[in-house]
């Protein structure tokens, strides 16, 4: 699988050593509080998912900085619909320094030069602004908005649609 460096960070595979970090990252419910992963609250669950999806996954990404090498968070692809679409979350400790966008924008490059897309999607709930603000700083517009209840936990919630294309060469 590809690594990439940023001026600060390592964007590489999940390691069996990121097990503690991202564990911590999943378990913080406000770090969690608008990705899929929100559910998991048990290490059976937790372990689960470590070894089914975070490991061994070429649309997984470990986001971890450069000086360390430390977890500080994750970028991944999902391509099981129609709408090709990113998720990312970073631990508490990383929020506010730019990290999410410095990922992404290298990120969303390699999935349209590597894993033959053409568009991708990303979404936030309302309640996290600044989750659409990091979808700009990476190229993505704002496309649509609407109601829905989640059917993850079923709270209802405004969710905004972003979307970026693939550059004309």
């Amino acid at each position: 699988m590809t690594t990439i460096t940023t001026d600060r960070l390592i964007l590489r595979p999940i390691e069996n050593s990121d097990k503690p970090e991202l564990k911590q990252l999943v378990y913080d419910k406000t770090a969690m509080a608008y990705v899929r992963y929100r559910m998991i609250n048990t290490d059976e669950d937790f372990d689960e998912a470590f070894q089914n999806h975070f490991l061994n996954n070429s649309e997984v990404f470990a986001i971890a900085e450069k000086q360390t090498n430390e977890l500080i968070g994750f970028f991944e692809f999902h391509f099981d619909s129609d709408e090709p679409n990113i998720t990312y979350a970073l631990r508490q400790v990383a929020w506010g320094k730019g990290y999410a966008s410095e990922a992404g924008i290298p990120l969303i490059k390699y999935a349209f030069e590597n894993l033959q897309v053409t568009q991708l999607y990303g979404y936030h709930a309302e309640n996290n602004p600044n989750s659409g603000k990091v979808m700009q700083k990476m190229g993505m517009h704002f496309v649509e908005k609407w109601d829905e209840t989640s059917s993850v936990d079923g709270t209802f919630m405004t969710v905004y649609k972003y979307k970026i294309e693939k550059p004309d060469k």
